[in-house]
């Protein structure tokens, strides 16, 4: 019985044998022709599949997000860091944040009135604190939008976490990025935000700033009332889901210990 694999017999394809050496020969000089067979489909796609990056991290929609290098490990030239817990709770992060202080709010770009905007205002009067800011903190608007998620530093106030805190007439900058798509209104309560928007010692003073999608914009706080303050975003349904911190004002600096 025959083999059902077997080639058809050399008779029928006088030819037969020497397109089979020709294949050995060419197989031999690249050793990848036995994967093509000849198909011009095969052969495009091998020639692009050097650009099909593995996806990384759990969420492979979101590949982009999760580079690595973009924990607590160094980023790369020109990224942001993000040294916030990466999990649900925010499923996607600003790699690389600009300033939008110049751009007008969603929705006022084409109207034909003139629409002010955050590097447009200055104090009529000199800040009252013109001192340069002694420490910086940074803190991440962060969301998981399909589940409705949204937190500071990718965690909600619910998961019990730790006071930002101010010591008493300290001058501190405070850099905010937004991780998140949509605008979010911050608020402080009790102390002002001096916004830096390059107008020297005439910063506009506001008590709340609108954080664009994909912005890192800084204000200075002079810390000068002691006590817990409540700091969130004023889309009330972003705090009540989490995007609530405390703020504690303490009275002094707890001493250093030999």
């Amino acid at each position: 019985m025959k083999d059902a694999g077997a080639a058809a017999p050399s008779s029928a394809d006088p030819h037969a044998g020497h397109r089979q050496a020709a294949a050995q020969a060419a197989a031999a000089e690249d050793p990848h022709a036995a994967h093509n067979h000849g198909s011009p489909a095969a052969a495009a796609a091998e020639d692009h599949s050097a650009h099909q990056a593995p996806a990384t991290g759990e969420h492979t929609g979101h590949a982009g997000h999760s580079m690595p290098g973009m924990g607590t490990e160094a980023p790369m030239d020109g990224m942001q860091r993000h040294d916030h817990p990466n999990g649900p709770g925010n499923s996607s992060v600003a790699m690389q944040p600009t300033n939008r202080l110049n751009e007008p709010g969603t929705g006022l770009e084409n109207v034909p009135h003139r629409a002010l905007t955050y590097a447009q205002l200055k104090s009529l009067d000199p800040n009252p604190d013109l001192r340069p800011p002694g420490r910086e903190i940074e803190l991440h608007l962060t969301s998981n939008m399909e589940r409705f998620m949204w937190s500071f530093d990718g965690k909600k106030f619910s998961d019990g976490v730790d006071p930002i805190v101010f010591y008493k007439d300290e001058r501190v900058r405070l850099t905010m990025v937004n991780d998140s798509m949509m605008a979010h209104p911050i608020h402080l309560h009790g102390m002002f935000f001096d916004v830096v928007n390059g107008s020297g010692d005439h910063k506009p003073r506001k008590h709340t700033i609108i954080v664009k999608p994909g912005e890192k914009l800084s204000v200075d706080i002079t810390a000068d009332a002691v006590g817990d303050w409540a700091f969130h975003c004023h889309l009330l349904y972003h705090m009540h889901a989490g995007m609530f911190r405390i703020v504690s004002v303490l009275d002094r600096k707890p001493e250093a210990r030999s």
